[in-house]
């Protein structure tokens, strides 16, 4: 702030805050006084200056602060051995209830990378068996069918008949925050991951995009036309080794 008075003084600014502090003078400042500095020294003088200006001043005329959007963060995706783990918990539940929750989440969001409102009410009629591979019917706004990852695909089938005109996760109710409660249900040994539907769908995503899937296959998969978080997703995805990517790219086997 110092380094802005001393200016003004030797441009023969008035230095009442009213006058001193206006928008095009901190620009103009920046523009003429801070040719030294380094642009990200510039940059934060200038936030400065201007979120000063905008409390010490009354009359002078300040543009409103963009507003910032909310940037939507994907969940983390889980490691192997901890699917392994929730795996091998969810087909070991105690009751049926409780392992029919479990292995419907499991295989629909893991298995299929199907959301929160999507898996949880889906009947076991959804499930077919096309070229031996086992394929979600999703009706809805999102309309699509998405095939099964193949550790899942018997049990999710075996899961289907049982529950064939009933939803294969639950026959509670749908309520608020009922798909968080079923599933707090479920017994869990002491160290285990928590189980979350959100983790098990962006592992999906990650699993799809390594083995080679598209991005527009992708989308079309997941039921979104953008993908939200993509900054978030793609840090998960690994990057191939440069000699992989000069024979791919310029067509050498």
């Amino acid at each position: 702030m110092t380094m802005f008075q001393l200016w003004a003084i030797e441009n023969r600014l008035p230095l009442d805050l009213e006058h001193l502090f206006t928008e095009t003078n901190v620009e103009w400042f920046v523009e003429t006084g801070m040719t030294h500095l380094g642009e990200h020294t510039q940059s934060c003088y200038r936030s400065a200056l201007r979120r000063i200006g905008r409390t010490v001043t009354k009359k002078a005329p300040w543009t409103p602060e963009p507003k910032r959007k909310k940037r939507t963060t994907l969940a983390d995706p889980y490691a192997r051995l901890d699917l392994a783990w929730l795996w091998e918990i969810c087909l070991t539940q105690r009751s049926e209830v409780r392992r029919r929750a479990g292995v419907a989440t499991m295989a629909l969001c893991h298995g299929a990378g199907l959301a929160g409102a999507e898996f949880s009410v889906l009947l076991g009629s959804s499930i077919e068996m096309i070229d031996g591979v086992a394929v979600v019917h999703i009706p809805g706004d999102h309309a699509r069918d998405v095939p099964v990852l193949p550790q899942y695909a018997d049990e999710l089938v075996r899961l289907s008949l049982d529950y064939w005109d009933r939803p294969m996760f639950s026959d509670r109710t749908p309520s608020r925050n009922w798909t968080a409660n079923v599933l707090a249900q479920l017994e869990f040994p002491t160290g285990a991951p928590r189980l979350v539907p959100s983790r098990l769908r962006t592992t999906w995503m990650v699993e799809l995009s390594t083995a080679g899937v598209r991005i527009s296959e992708l989308q079309h998969f997941a039921g979104v036309k953008t993908m939200t978080g993509w900054e978030d997703f793609s840090k998960f995805v690994p990057r191939r080794d440069d000699s992989v990517l000069r024979r791919l790219i310029g067509g050498v086997r």
